[in-house]
């Protein structure tokens, strides 16, 4: 009777663990508890240290929260993999992303140190947020330096202290925005960035160049113009003053925290693109004289130029009145296909009359570009 006993004992207990585990696997796997969000040591970033594993975020509509409803919004998620490319999906930059950071601090001083989302947003704002509930304090803006403000942010925290930290942002309306979180150490700002630039050295070194021969082709094609009134020349400046301008400005203001930059970025650029290309469209014709040797040219770079104007406006009028970057990002690949598709008609038909020496030249050129 004892080893009986004790046999259905044990068949109790098993049985016991088995109803456990079977009830465990059929929850639904939205009624998983939220990963614990780990804490970082700032004591810990020497320099500066990324923090994307630290991060929680959330994406809500732009405006949708007031400053004060912050604390209640679950930001739970664990940032997606593919954002680790530094880059963000376009069907978000219209919305506002809220990151959720919790810090502590090990060491026996105080630790102060700059929160950095990425580049680019237009609006950034941090709060920190109590464990007992509240209204979220805004870090006050002020405290950083004037020309870190609009894209870092200085935290002070005391000796043993943690806090937790809201994020509120609104992306710059541009594909060229880069997410790269990190906890930058005070005073370590400008090294920062400038180990940013550095891996862009080599493109940068490469654009200046292209931008100074572009310089000289303008002067060259002002000093033609001026000797023998070749108006297609004017156009040619046109263009060369384009391409010098958007090389440079794409180099020189990288990383550069200003509003310039950020209307530069979503908006201007993509419109000096287009006019230099229609410019060297102009060019083509004028110089070639498609409209009696070249007509098909001529009639291809006449639809390329309406392309160009026609796009372009409907570009401004979205980008002025509509809050979907996907339709303003979705005309500026299109428009740049098109231009490609236009480019290459051009090499082909310049490949199938090679007679023309001034056209072989032309068609030469557009290789490389």
């Amino acid at each position: 009777m004892h080893l009986s006993a004790v046999h259905t004992t044990r068949w109790a207990a098993n049985l016991l663990i088995l109803s456990f585990f079977f009830i465990s696997c059929k929850q639904e796997p939205g009624l998983a508890a939220p990963p614990e969000q780990p804490t970082f040591d700032v004591a810990s970033a020497r320099f500066s240290k990324s923090i994307y594993k630290n991060l929680r975020y959330e994406v809500v509509p732009k405006n949708s929260l007031k400053d004060r409803e912050l604390a209640g919004i679950a930001i739970d998620k664990p940032l997606p993999s593919e954002w680790r490319e530094h880059r963000v999906p376009p069907n978000i930059i219209e919305k506002e992303l809220l990151l959720r950071i919790s810090l502590f601090n090990t060491s026996d001083s105080i630790q102060q140190v700059y929160f950095y989302p990425g580049a680019y947003f237009k609006k950034f704002d941090l709060f920190r947020v109590s464990e007992h509930g509240g209204q979220p304090a805004m870090v006050p803006p002020g405290q950083t330096l004037e020309k870190y403000r609009t894209g870092f942010r200085l935290l002070h925290i005391a000796p043993g202290d943690s806090a937790a930290f809201i994020a509120r942002m609104q992306f710059v309306r541009t594909s060229a925005t880069m997410f790269y979180p990190a906890i930058v150490q005070e005073g370590f700002v400008d090294s920062f960035l400038y180990d940013k630039m550095h891996y862009r050295e080599k493109v940068n070194l490469i654009t200046y160049v292209v931008s100074g021969v572009m310089l000289m082709m303008i002067f060259y094609s002002l000093a033609v113009y001026k000797l023998n009134r070749s108006r297609e020349f004017i156009y040619y400046s046109g263009y060369a003053a384009c391409l010098a301008l958007l090389l440079f400005l794409k180099s020189f203001l990288v990383y550069d925290f200003t509003n310039f930059n950020f209307f530069f970025e979503s908006y201007w650029d993509f419109l000096v693109q287009c006019f230099g290309v229609w410019c060297y469209f102009m060019f083509i014709r004028k110089f070639l004289d498609t409209k009696t040797k070249h007509p098909f040219l001529e009639k291809t770079f006449r639809i390329g130029q309406l392309i160009i104007l026609a796009f372009t406006a409907i570009y401004t009028v979205l980008y002025f009145s509509s809050s979907d970057f996907t339709w303003l990002n979705l005309f500026e690949n299109i428009t740049k296909q098109l231009l490609l598709v236009i480019g290459l008609i051009f090499i082909i038909y310049g490949t199938r009359h090679r007679e023309d020496k001034l056209l072989r030249y032309l068609v030469t050129g557009s290789v490389f570009l």
